[in-house]
């Protein structure tokens, strides 16, 4: 039987404006917030769930599930 992690497929971005109040949340810098622009990056994404938690509302991770 394949083994299965879970994968995070997107990160999605619900609210800029308050996702651009919370500044840098990400440990793994997988959201940066820069002059003008939020940047996102799932690649470098941990599930870690820091930006939902510090920023309520303005960000979501989408995962799923990788077999085989």
């Amino acid at each position: 039987m394949a083994a299965c992690v879970i994968v995070i497929e997107e990160l999605r971005v619900l609210d800029e404006e308050q996702l651009r109040g919370c500044g840098d949340v990400c440990p793994f810098d997988a959201i940066r917030v820069m002059p003008g622009r939020v940047l996102v990056d799932a690649g470098r994404c941990a599930a870690c769930l820091a930006c939902m938690a510090l920023c309520r509302g303005a960000v979501e991770v989408v995962t799923g599930w990788r077999c085989g």
